[in-house]
């Protein structure tokens, strides 16, 4: 199934091109890596498929649904909830450990019991490899 399908995704900063007509579509529990040189545009297109920022043309769609029609509450709740996304200047709390930044984060978005906020943090540290 596709979770996401970028169509024709157009972005310039300042009248130059940064994105020019990119398609793809992202399939629900596949693991994907974006390659590219400085400035290439790899951090606005995450962030446009994100719901960060919107491109100057084109649409994504998310499970299907196209974001031009979400209100701003229902983008950040898919941001929040289905979209894993750790910031390029990282967003965390320096002198916590991964684990702890993962749990404040929980904390403040999720009614999880503790053991559930563990179990759940643990898990997904095994699988990208940090625990």
């Amino acid at each position: 199934m596709k979770l996401l399908e970028a169509r024709n995704i157009t972005k310039k900063y300042n009248n130059t091109p940064i994105l020019t007509d990119i398609s793809f579509s992202i399939d629900e529990g596949m693991i994907y890596l974006i390659k590219g040189r400085s400035g290439g545009g790899k951090s606005t297109l995450l962030n446009i498929c994100s719901f960060l920022e919107d491109p100057d043309s084109g649409e994504i769609l998310f499970e299907g649904r196209s974001s031009a029609s979400m209100s701003e509450k229902e983008k950040k709740l898919i941001l929040r909830d289905k979209i894993g996304y750790i910031f390029q200047d990282y967003n965390l709390f320096e002198n916590l450990s991964v684990y702890d930044n993962m749990k404040i984060y929980l904390l403040a978005t999720c009614n999880m019991k503790d053991a559930e906020m563990d179990r759940l943090i643990e898990e997904k540290l095994t699988l990208v490899g940090l625990l």
